[in-house]
This record gives C-alpha cells, structure tokens and sequence, in this order.
C-alpha cells in the first residue's frame, strides 16, 4: 500500500515536471542554432545536444516561451568543450550559453547563469 502511493506520487512529480516543456519542431531548432551560432567563437562547430521548448512568465509577469537545451562547439584551445546549457528567448530572438570558454563575449555568460535557473529548471 504505502509502496503503491509512493510510486504514484514520483509519477506525479514526474508528469507535473514536464507538463510545462515540450520537444522542438526542426524550424525551431534551426532558428535556435542561429541565434546560438551568433554567440560562439566558433560557430560553424556547434551541435544542439538536447533542447526543449518552455513556458514560463517573465520577471513583469508576461509569457514568455524560451527553449532550454544543452550544447558543445569548439573551444578557445581548439578542442570541442563539455555539454553546455543554453537559454534562448523566442520572443527577443536572443541565445544565452553558460561556459566562458566558447562564447565571443563573457558577460553574457552572467546573463545566462540568471535566466537558466528561472526559466529551464
């Protein structure tokens, strides 16, 4: 009995989580590898690990659908870096990539450290 809730109250959990995310069309994803590509300093070796389109509000209470997803392009050694998160904005067409090492200006790194955690977890 107690075996039976917990399990359904971890499927719950499990349902509740993804009911606000779904996978992405590939005319999405291409315009998300554009807007991505114009961070990175190199950007013809990105490749989209993971990706999901969110729904969340915004810090002024208005909606806002962001697509989450991970990450790896071409370093500043030459090498291809670990998996990166990325954040990207549909509504103002603006990608954020979490890891100083692959994009061309480091402060929008910062940027992504605080929309990550707000909009894709």
């Amino acid at each position: 009995m107690r075996l039976t809730k917990v399990i359904a109250l971890t499927v719950g959990l499990i349902l509740a989580a993804t009911a606000f995310s779904q996978s992405i069309s590939p005319k999405l994803t291409a315009e998300v590898k554009k807007g991505v590509q114009a961070q990175l300093r190199d950007p013809s070796s990105v490749r989209i690990l993971s990706a999901e389109l969110r729904h969340a509000i915004d810090a002024a209470d208005q909606p806002q659908d962001v697509v989450c997803g991970t990450l790896n392009a071409r370093n500043s050694f030459g090498g291809m870096s670990a998996a990166a998160h990325f954040v990207y904005f549909l509504r103002d067409k603006e990608a954020y990539v979490l890891d100083k090492s692959i994009v061309l200006e480091p402060f929008s790194v910062e940027i992504g450290w605080m929309a990550f955690p707000r909009f894709c977890q």
